[in-house]
C-alpha cells in the first residue's frame, strides 16, 4: 500500500513510528498516526488539516497537547520493529478508500486523518477517537475545509448523477455520456422539467423517449 503514498504521506508513517518508540510503545496505534499527522501539519499550513484545525481554533502543536500520549516507563525499551495495531491499519485502509472516493491518484495526511475519523467512529472509546471528538474534527472539514472555494454537490445533483449512471448501464455502456446526464436530469427534478417542458408546449415523456432512443442508438 504504501507506493500509493506522497512522501509526506510517508513521513506521518515515520513520524508515527518515531512516535511510538519515544513513549516507549510496543505498537503503532492510530492514536501514534494522528499526532503524526498533526505534526506534519505544523509544517503545512495549506493542508486540509491545518485549516480544519485553524477553523476549530486549535494550532498543530495545541492538538497535539490535546492527543495527550504519554510515555510508558514501566515497559522495557520498544523493538526495533514496531507492529501495527488493528486499528491502525484499518485507519491506513480508509485512507486508502478516501483517496479513491475522491478521485485522487495518492493518499496525503489529509487522507490518512479521514482514515483515522472514519476508522475510529467504530471505536468511541478509543483515545484517538476521543481526541478527534475533542477537537470538534468531522470529514467534511477535511474533505471541504472552509475557504477552500470547493463547491460541493446537492442531494438533487447527486441523485441526478445516480439516474444517469443507471441511464448508462441501461444502454450496456462503459462510460456516462452527455445523453445520460441529460436524462438523469429530467428524472431527478421532474417537477422542474414538466415546469420548463410544459411551459413550451411539449411533452416530457415524449422528450425522454426521444433522447433514450438516440441515446441507444435505436433512433
Amino acid at each position: 500500500m504504501f507506493e500509493k503514498f506522497t512522501d509526506r504521506a510517508r513521513h506521518v508513517v515515520v513520524l508515527a513510528q518515531d512516535e511510538a518508540r519515544a513513549l516507549n510503545h510496543h505498537f503503532i496505534g492510530a492514536e501514534h498516526l494522528l499526532v503524526a499527522v498533526l505534526r506534519e501539519a505544523q509544517s503545512d499550513e495549506d493542508s486540509n488539516t491545518a485549516k480544519a484545525l485553524a477553523q476549530q481554533g486549535h494550532t498543530p502543536s495545541a492538538a497535539i497537547e490535546r492527543v495527550g500520549l504519554a510515555a510508558d516507563a514501566g515497559a522495557e525499551s520498544a523493538p526495533e520493529f514496531l507492529p501495527f495495531t488493528d486499528g491502525a491499519k484499518q485507519a491506513l485502509q480508509a485512507a486508502l478508500h478516501e483517496t479513491r472516493a475522491m478521485g485522487q491518484p495518492a493518499i496525503t495526511p489529509d487522507h490518512i486523518l479521514l482514515g483515522i475519523l472514519h476508522s475510529e467512529s467504530a471505536h468511541v472509546d478509543s483515545r484517538a477517537a476521543a481526541a478527534v471528538t475533542a477537537l470538534g474534527l468531522g470529514p467534511e472539514q477535511l474533505r471541504h475545509p472552509a475557504g477552500s472555494g470547493r463547491l460541493q454537490l446537492t442531494p438533487l445533483v447527486r441523485l441526478a448523477l445516480a439516474h444517469a449512471r443507471a441511464e448508462a448501464q441501461r444502454a450496456g455502456t462503459t462510460g456516462i455520456g452527455t445523453g445520460h446526464l441529460l436524462l438523469g436530469l429530467l428524472d431527478a427534478d421532474p417537477a422542474l422539467t414538466e415546469r420548463v417542458f410544459g411551459a413550451l408546449g411539449v411533452d416530457t415523456d415524449e422528450v425522454t423517449a426521444k433522447i433514450r432512443d438516440v441515446v441507444t442508438g435505436t433512433d
